[in-house]
C-alpha cells in the first residue's frame, strides 16, 4: 500500500514503521506524502488506542533526502508547498510529515536508534513520547545546508528545552548522543530495547480508559501554552465528558474487582 512506509494495526495498537533502509529512512518526496497520508488515517480510525513510530534497518531516519528535495527548489515547486497551508490543516505539505503525530487523538510513541538527523529528529519530536537507543545519534542539522529547520520544530522544541540550549544545538548542528538528548528533555526515556518499551507503554495504555487517554492529550496539548484561567475551564469540561461514562464505570469496576477492564470503543474522536 505504501512504497516508504510499513503500517500494522494490531489488538489497537498502530506499528508506523518507515522503509527505506538503505538510504537510513531519509526523507523523499514520496515519504512526506505517505507520512501525512497514514497520519491522517490514523487521526480518524477509532480502532486505534496507540502508535509506535519507528524506522526499518540500522537508523531511525537520517533527514531528508536532498538528493530528491533539490529538484523541488530548481523548478520553483518548493515555495508555493511551503506557503501554502494543506486543506483543513495549519501545517504545510513539508511540516504535516511530523506535525500529524501531534494532530492525532492517541499517544503516539518514537522508537529512536540509529541516526536520527535533521527532518528525522523533527518528527520524532511531534510524537508525545519517545524512547531512544543509548547510541542514537541526533543533530538539527538544517544550518549545515543553509536553511533553517521548518518542519514544526517551533511548536515542539521550547515545550521540551530551554532557549538558549535549542539555540546552540541548532546553531552548531552538532551530534549528541541519547544521554545528553534525555538531559535536555528531548527523550522521554533511553532504553537498551527501544521498540520493545515502546510495546510495553502502548500496551499499559490499552489498560486505560481511551476516553480519558482521549481527552488528556487534548488538555496536555493546550497545558503548555494556555492561560491558568482557560485550563482549568478546560480540565472541567473534559472531565463532565467522562464522568458516568460506560468507559468510566468500567475502569471503577475493574480495579474494585481486581480484573482487566473490558472497554467499548470509542464512538468517534473528539476534534482537537
Amino acid at each position: 500500500m505504501y512504497k516508504t512506509l510499513e503500517l500494522d494495526i494490531t489488538d489497537g495498537i498502530a506499528a508506523v514503521s518507515l522503509n527505506r533502509p538503505e538510504k537510513h529512512n531519509a526523507i523523499n518526496f514520496d515519504m512526506f506524502r505517505e507520512l501525512g497520508e497514514v497520519g491522517e488515517h490514523l487521526k480518524s480510525n477509532n480502532e486505534v488506542r496507540a502508535v509506535i513510530l519507528s524506522g526499518k534497518g540500522k537508523s531511525f531516519c537520517a533527514g531528508i533526502d536532498l538528493s530528491e528535495m533539490g529538484k523541488l527548489t530548481k523548478d520553483g515547486s518548493f515555495d508555493e508547498m511551503a506557503l501554502t497551508p494543506l486543506p483543513g490543516s495549519e501545517s504545510n505539505f513539508f511540516q504535516r510529515a511530523a506535525t500529524i503525530w501531534y494532530d492525532i487523538p492517541v499517544p503516539v510513541i518514537s522508537s529512536v536508534h540509529g541516526i536520527c538527523f535533521g527532518g528525522g529528529t523533527q518528527i520524532c519530536l511531534g510524537s508525545d513520547i519517545r524512547v531512544a537507543h543509548p547510541d542514537t545519534r541526533f543533530s538539527i542539522m538544517e544550518l549545515k545546508w543553509g536553511i533553517i529547520p521548518d518542519m514544526g520544530i517551533s511548536t515542539t522544541l521550547p515545550r521540551l528545552t530551554s532557549y538558549d540550549k535549542a539555540m546552540e544545538l541548532t546553531m552548531t548542528n552538532r551530534e549528541f548522543l541519547a544521554k545528553e538528548a534525555f538531559d535536555l528533555g528531548i527523550v522521554t526515556k533511553i532504553s537498551n530495547d527501544p521498540k520493545n518499551d515502546c510495546k510495553a507503554i502502548a500496551k499499559n495504555i490499552l489498560n486505560k480508559s481511551p476516553d480519558a487517554i482521549i481527552q488528556l492529550k487534548k488538555l496536555y496539548k493546550k497545558a503548555w501554552s494556555t492561560e491558568r484561567g482557560q485550563l482549568l475551564k478546560l480540565e472541567a469540561n473534559l472531565q463532565t465528558t467522562l464522568m458516568g461514562g460506560e468507559n468510566q464505570i468500567e475502569a471503577i469496576s475493574a480495579n474494585f474487582g481486581q480484573r482487566d477492564p473490558h472497554f467499548k470503543p470509542v464512538k468517534s474522536h473528539i476534534k482537537n
